[in-house]
C-alpha cells in the first residue's frame, strides 16, 4: 500500500540570491514567506484502505516561534472545503537571517476538539475518537528562506480490531483503555497523559470465519509520540444479549504514527469460553518499531529447569490477579526465586507442572523446603495458595513452614506423607483434604489455621506428636485404624467433639494438654463407634474436660463393666442415640 503523507510546500516569494537580489529584481528585507500546504490524495481524503470512515482534513494551523525564546510570533489559521485543496499562509515580519520554529497541525474541524498552543495542544472532552485523525509537525531552527517544506506525521495512534473467528450483525465489540495522551508538545516532540478511553461499534452487517483475521473496526487514540504502552480490556456482547465477556491485554504498545491491531477470537471472550489476543504494533502509517505477541496469560511454560524468573512471575501474577500457572519443568532452584519474590502474593497452580531435580534429568518425588523464607514473625510469606504437581508423593520437613498468607493448599493424588512441621504456623490454611494420605508428620498442621470439622481419612496409617494441636478445629472425625497421635489436639481452643469410627489405640493427652502454654482444649463429647473399646492408658484423658462419652447401646457393658480404664468414666458412658 502507498504510504499516505501530508506534505507542506514552504516557500519564499523569492529566494535570496547570494547577492542579496531575488530573481525578480527586488530585496526582500520584511522576512515574507508564503507557505503552502498541500494535502496529498493518499493521505489526506482517506486514511487508509483499512479506516471504517473517510476523514477530510480540512483545517490546518501554521505557528511561527521565536527558537531563542521559544515565544509565538504569529498564528495563522487555514480552512478548505472538501476534502482536496491547498492551504496558503502568508506570514510577514520575520526577520530574514533570524532562526523560527514552523509548527504545524491539520485536522478535520468537526471531528477534532483540540485546544491550545502546539506547544501544548490539548485533547477535549468532546473529541470524537473514531474520527480524531491529526498530524502534526515542524522545522526547527530554520530561517525564513531555509524553512521550504515539512512532512506531517499522524500525531495519533491507529487502533484496529480484527477477529479470527465469526462475528454477527448486531454484535457489539468495546475496547477500553489507559494511557492515552491527551497533551502534544509539538515543539519539543513529546505527548504526555494518562488518560481513559472506550470505544464501542456495533457490527452493521455479519463477518464470516476468516482465514486469517477480518476487520472488526478502527479508531485513533492520542498516542506519545515517543510511544508508550496500554492496559486494555476488549468486549463482546451478541446481538441477542445471551452472550457477553471480556478479555484483558496489558502493555499494549501505542504509538504516534503508528498502527496497533488487536487480534483474536472476539465471539469466543464470553464468560467461560477461553480466547487469546493477540497485540500487533506494525508499519501502517511509518516505519516498523517493535513488534509484541501475546496471548495475555498468567501461564508461564518452561521447556527445562532454571527459567523461571522473578519479573515474570510477578508479571504472570498481575494479569492472573495474583494466579500463576506453570507449565513444564521445575526444580526447587525456581522454587526458591518464588519464594523470595517481596511485595506481591501469588496464588500457585503447579498442576502442569513437573518436579524435577537441579540437574533436569530426573523427576523427584518429595516437594522440597522453599517457602520457609519468608519468616513468621515478619509476614513476608509470599505464598496465599498452591496447587502441588502430580507425582508428588511427600511434602519435606518444614515444607511450608510459615507460609503465614497460605489459604489454600491441593494435594495430588498419590500424596502418602506430609513431613513434620509441614505446616507449622499456616495460620491461614483453614481447610485441606487429607484423603490418601498415609503418613502425617509429627506437629505437622501446629498453630495452622485449620478449622471446622476435620476428617482423618481411613488412609492414614500413621500420625505424628502434635500434628493438630493449636488449630481452630471445631470437630474431628477419626476414621483411621493408627493409632491417635499423642496431643494430637491438645490446645484446640474450639474443640467440641472427636468421633472415633473406629477402635484405634488412643495417644497420651489427646486433648487438652497445657504443657505449652495456653488455649487449653474446652470441654468436648467423645463419640466411639466401634463395639470394642479402643486400648488407651490412664493419661489419654488425664489433662482433658469430657461432657459425655457415647457408644452404641449394645457395648455399654464392654464400656462400663468389661473394661477397667473405659469403666473409670462409667458415670458419663451413655448410649448414642
Amino acid at each position: 500500500m502507498r504510504q499516505k503523507r501530508l506534505i507542506l510546500m514552504l516557500g519564499m516569494a523569492a529566494m535570496l540570491a547570494s547577492c542579496g537580489q531575488d530573481e525578480l529584481g527586488g530585496t526582500r528585507t520584511d522576512g515574507l514567506a508564503t507557505i503552502t500546504a498541500t494535502i496529498d490524495d493518499g493521505m489526506g481524503t482517506r486514511a487508509s484502505t483499512f479506516d471504517k470512515d473517510d476523514v477530510a482534513i480540512d483545517h490546518c494551523l501554521l505557528e511561527v516561534y521565536d527558537a531563542a525564546g521559544s515565544t509565538l510570533v504569529q498564528k495563522v489559521e487555514g480552512v478548505q472545503a472538501g476534502q482536496g485543496g491547498t492551504f496558503t499562509f502568508t506570514v510577514g515580519g520575520l526577520d530574514p537571517e533570524a532562526e523560527y520554529d514552523f509548527l504545524f497541525w491539520a485536522d478535520n474541524r468537526e471531528a477534532a476538539a483540540y485546544t491550545g498552543t502546539l506547544k501544548e495542544r490539548k485533547l477535549g472532552a468532546a473529541a470524537d475518537l473514531s474520527k480524531a485523525l491529526a498530524f502534526q509537525g515542524k522545522i526547527e531552527d530554520a530561517t525564513p528562506a531555509e524553512a521550504t517544506s515539512a512532512t506531517l506525521t499522524h500525531a495519533v495512534a491507529k487502533v484496529t480490531l480484527k477477529t479470527t473467528g465469526a462475528l454477527a450483525a448486531g454484535d457489539k465489540a468495546t475496547i477500553s483503555m489507559a494511557g492515552v495522551a491527551g497533551t502534544w508538545d509539538v515543539l519539543g516532540g513529546t505527548a504526555a497523559g494518562d488518560a481513559t478511553a472506550e470505544y464501542a461499534y456495533t457490527l452493521a452487517s455479519a463477518i464470516a470465519q476468516a482465514q486469517d483475521a477480518a476487520e472488526v473496526t478502527t479508531f485513533y487514540v492520542p498516542a506519545p509520540v515517543l510511544g508508550s504502552t496500554s492496559d486494555m480490556t476488549v468486549g463482546y456482547a451478541s446481538a441477542d444479549g445471551s452472550k457477553a465477556g471480556s478479555a484483558n491485554v496489558t502493555n499494549v504498545p501505542l504509538k504516534a504514527n503508528y498502527r496497533t491491531v488487536l487480534k483474536g477470537d472476539v465471539a469466543a471472550l464470553y464468560e467461560g469460553a477461553t480466547a487469546s489476543i493477540t497485540a500487533q504494533l506494525n508499519s501502517q502509517w511509518s516505519d516498523p518499531d517493535s513488534e509484541v505477541e501475546f496471548p495475555q496469560t498468567n501461564i508461564i511454560e518452561t521447556t527445562g529447569v532454571g527459567q523461571i524468573t522473578s519479573e515474570a512471575v510477578i508479571k504472570a501474577a498481575e494479569i492472573g490477579n495474583g494466579t500463576v500457572v506453570i507449565k513444564g519443568q521445575i526444580s526447587k532452584a525456581d522454587l526458591d526465586v518464588i519464594a523470595k519474590i517481596t511485595d506481591t502474593k501469588i496464588n500457585l497452580d503447579l498442576s502442569q507442572a513437573t518436579l524435577m531435580n537441579e540437574e533436569g534429568t530426573q523427576a523427584i518425588t518429595e516437594f522440597p523446603a522453599s517457602f520457609q523464607y519468608n519468616t513468621f514473625t515478619r509476614n513476608e510469606s509470599v505464598l496465599t495458595g498452591i496447587i502441588l504437581p502430580s507425582g508428588i508423593e511427600s511434602l519435606a520437613v518444614n515444607c511450608f513452614l510459615n507460609s503465614v498468607n497460605m489459604t489454600s493448599v491441593t494435594l495430588p493424588e498419590g500424596l502418602k506423607t506430609i513431613g513434620n512441621t509441614a505446616f507449622d504456623k499456616c495460620q491461614k490454611l483453614n481447610g485441606i483434604s487429607l484423603e490418601g494420605v498415609e503418613t502425617i508428620g509429627q506437629f505437622a498442621f501446629r498453630a495452622s489455621g485449620l478449622s471446622g470439622k476435620l476428617v482423618v481419612p481411613s488412609s492414614v496409617k500413621s500420625a505424628g506428636q502434635g500434628c493438630f494441636t493449636n488449630t481452630k478445629i471445631t470437630s474431628v472425625e477419626w476414621n483411621s485404624d493408627c493409632r491417635v497421635a499423642d496431643q494430637a489436639f491438645n490446645m484446640c481452643a474450639n474443640l467440641t467433639s472427636i468421633t472415633l469410627n473406629t477402635d484405634a489405640e488412643l495417644g497420651i493427652a489427646i486433648a487438652n494438654y497445657v504443657g505449652e502454654g495456653t488455649g487449653a482444649t474446652p470441654a468436648f463429647n467423645l463419640t466411639c463407634n466401634s463395639l470394642t473399646p479402643p486400648a488407651m492408658t490412664n493419661k489419654t484423658f488425664q489433662y482433658s474436660t469430657i461432657n459425655n462419652i457415647y457408644v452404641p447401646e449394645e457395648a455399654l457393658e464392654a464400656y462400663t463393666v468389661d473394661n477397667l480404664m473405659w469403666a473409670t468414666y462409667a458415670d458419663i458412658i451413655k448410649p448414642i442415640q
